[in-house]
C-alpha cells in the first residue's frame, strides 16, 4: 500500500445567491473536481447546489460550461450564471437552463479571469472582471436586454474583485491588487464618472462586496482576516461600523434585497493527515452572530461549497491553479502549507 498522502487543494471562487422560491435556499456555483492545470479547470462543468434555509443540500445539478459569478435576477423568477469569461445565462431554481442573456466575452479584456455578477433593484445587470495583469480593466452594467448601459473604469482600478450599487445609483467596486492601489473602494457616479476611492485600513485582504441598499450599509468580505467588516456609505464616504467575525477567511458576501439577511462564505485550512482546505457558505446576523451553515454531504475534506478541488498525490507540484485576481497571497499561503505537509521539502 502506497504511503503517499493525499493533498486536497481548493481556491474560493464562489458567488452565491439567495432564492426567492419557497423556503429560501441558498445556491452556490463551484467549478468542478481533479483539474490540474488552468485549461482543465476551465473545461470542466460546473455544479450548482441548493440548499434549505436551515443548512441541509436539497439538490446538486450539474450545468455544462464553467462558470463563476452567480446572482438572481431582480423579478425573483430566476438566477444569472456567468461563465469565466463569456456568456451570462438564465437558470431556473432547479438547474433549468433558460437561455442566454447576454454574451460578455468581448468586454472582459486581455488574460481575464472570471466575472463578477449583481443585480440592482431597477433589474440592471453589474459585470467586472478579474485578471492576471495589472491592466486597468473596466466594469459595466447591462440593461435589461443585456446591453451595455454604462461602463466604469480608472487607471488605478486593475483587480476589481467586487461590485455593486447603492439606492442612489453610486456604484462602488473592491480593487484588490495588494499594497499602494489595492485594498481601496472605487466609487463612480451612474453616468459612469469616476466620484472617489477610499483606502480601507481595517481589512486585510478584501475579497468581495456587498451593499444593503435599505439602510445604506457597505459590507465587505475579509480573506485574510476572518471577517465581513461593516462601512455607512449614507453620505458616500464609507464610515466604519463594525466587524463580524467568521470561523475562516472571507471570500464571499451576499446581502439578500428584500429582508436585509447577510450571507456568505468562508475557507478554513487544516493540516491533517490530509490538507484539508474546507469551503463553508454561512448567514450571519447584523450584530454577528452565526445563524447557519451551508455545507455539501461530503467528507470533509471534499466539501467543496465554496470553491475548486483537486486531489493530488505526492510528490506532484502542480497542486495550484489561481483563476480569481488578487490571490497571490493564497498562492503562497498553499505552497507553504505543501511544503509543511512534505516535512519542509522545498
Amino acid at each position: 500500500m502506497s504511503n503517499e498522502r493525499k493533498l486536497v487543494v481548493a481556491i474560493t471562487v464562489v458567488s452565491l445567491a439567495v432564492l426567492s422560491e419557497g423556503p429560501e435556499a441558498v445556491a452556490l456555483t463551484v467549478f468542478g473536481v481533479g483539474f490540474k492545470t488552468h485549461a482543465e479547470a476551465v473545461g470542466l462543468p460546473s455544479e450548482l447546489y441548493r440548499f434549505s434555509e436551515t443548512g441541509p443540500m436539497e439538490q446538486r445539478w450539474d450545468i455544462p460550461e464553467s462558470y463563476y459569478g452567480l446572482s438572481l435576477a431582480t423579478d425573483g423568477a430566476s438566477l444569472f450564471v456567468g461563465e469565466f469569461a463569456g456568456a451570462i445565462e438564465r437558470y431556473n431554481f432547479h438547474g433549468g437552463y433558460l437561455g442566454e442573456f447576454a454574451d460578455v466575452s468581448g468586454l472582459a479584456g486581455a488574460n481575464a479571469r472570471g466575472q463578477n455578477l449583481e443585480t440592482d433593484a431597477a433589474g440592471s445587470i453589474y459585470v467586472n472582471f478579474g485578471g492576471q495583469s495589472s491592466l486597468p480593466r473596466t466594469s459595466f452594467r447591462l440593461d435589461a436586454s443585456g446591453s451595455v448601459a454604462q461602463s466604469f473604469s480608472h487607471p488605478e482600478l486593475v483587480f476589481p474583485r467586487g461590485i455593486d450599487a447603492a439606492a442612489n445609483g453610486d456604484v462602488y467596486i473592491l480593487n484588490n491588487a495588494g499594497a499602494g492601489v489595492g485594498n481601496r473602494i472605487f466609487r463612480f457616479s451612474a453616468n459612469g464618472a469616476h466620484v472617489d476611492d477610499f483606502a480601507i485600513p481595517e481589512v486585510d485582504n478584501p475579497s468581495d462586496i456587498a451593499i444593503n441598499e435599505a439602510n445604506g450599509e457597505l459590507y465587505v468580505a475579509d480573506g485574510s482576516g476572518n471577517a465581513v467588516h461593516v462601512y455607512d456609505i449614507s453620505f458616500g464616504m464609507p464610515a466604519y461600523l463594525d466587524t463580524l467575525a467568521l470561523p475562516g477567511h472571507g471570500s464571499d458576501v451576499f446581502v439578500e434585497p428584500r429582508s436585509g439577511r447577510i450571507f456568505g462564505s468562508y475557507f478554513t485550512v487544516e493540516n491533517k493527515p490530509v490538507l484539508h482546505v474546507r469551503d463553508v457558505g454561512f448567514e450571519v446576523s447584523r450584530d454577528g452572530a452565526l445563524v447557519t451553515h451551508f455545507v455539501e454531504d461530503a467528507p470533509s475534506q471534499f466539501q467543496t461549497v465554496a470553491g475548486l478541488v483537486a486531489v493530488v498525490p505526492e510528490p506532484a507540484r502542480a497542486v495550484l491553479v489561481t483563476i480569481a485576481a488578487g490571490l497571490t497571497w493564497l498562492r503562497r499561503r498553499f505552497a507553504h502549507a505543501l511544503r509543511r505537509a512534505r516535512g519542509g521539502a522545498p
